[in-house]
């Protein structure tokens, strides 16, 4: 045994141990990921009964993660796996209602959910309905209501960066949807319709992801807002002339 190590190059070495830590710290970054995630599903639902909208659902496990009292999730897909989706809302405890649409036009009532939860969905959607899908959770939420992300985003690390550079450029090639560059969190802070914005940017130095939670705003103070900016106003830093 001890021979046959003896004849292993240190080159091959230091690539299987490389291997090895690459694979330990994805696996890290999995399972603290999967901890971040129900720790903002527990703590962010609504207690007594939600309704919760989940963009983009794929495989449907993150319904483990939700408050066991929660009344209906529904989960929007443009592709479904109904019989997957199904199963997990019977193993979770959670009813759902299947939703087959994008995420852009879900074509919900307004203010009727509790939440809405996206969890890894806006990688998947285009630079060109990324606002109007912000705008679709914004409408369909109730005022004061949560929007709940755990989404990857561009990293600020140069080397982070260029190696994300070079995954996009694959995507793109290949005509994929994923984007894994975006800088989510100007389209969130740029949305009239959200406040209380609060987020965390974690993992920077490998796998970027942008967790965070905003509310919408009250109607009132919406309504409030556009008559201001609508309405005539004195510009600041000029005073009217006493007649």
């Amino acid at each position: 045994m001890a021979g046959a190590l003896s004849e292993v190059s240190p080159a091959t070495i230091v690539g299987l141990s490389t291997a090895l830590s690459f694979v330990l710290l994805r696996a890290f970054v999995y399972f603290r990921m999967e901890y971040i995630i129900a720790s903002m599903l527990g703590r962010h639902v609504p207690r007594g009964g939600a309704k919760v909208v989940e963009l983009d659902i794929r495989e449907g496990r993150n319904m483990y993660y939700y408050p066991s009292d929660t009344v209906q999730v529904v989960a929007v897909s443009s592709n479904p796996n109904r019989t997957l989706l199904e199963n997990q809302a019977i193993k979770a405890g959670v009813p759902i209602q299947i939703k087959l649409s994008g995420a852009s036009t879900l074509g919900l009532p307004a203010n009727t959910m509790d939440a809405v939860v996206s969890v890894k969905a806006f990688c998947n959607i285009p630079d060109a309905e990324v606002k109007n899908t912000l705008r679709e959770a914004i409408k369909v939420l109730q005022p004061g209501k949560p929007f709940i992300f755990v989404e990857p985003v561009g990293a600020k690390n140069p080397v982070v960066r260029a190696a994300q550079n070079g995954i996009q450029a694959i995507y793109n090639f290949t005509r994929s949807k994923r984007v894994v560059t975006r800088d989510l969190l100007q389209y969130i802070q740029e949305m009239d319709g959200l406040e209380e914005v609060e987020y965390e940017e974690i993992f920077g130095f490998f796998d970027p992801q942008l967790v965070g939670v905003a509310k919408k705003k009250p109607t009132d103070k919406v309504n409030l807002e556009k008559a201001s900016q609508e309405s005539p106003s004195v510009k600041r830093g000029f005073k009217k002339s006493k007649a």
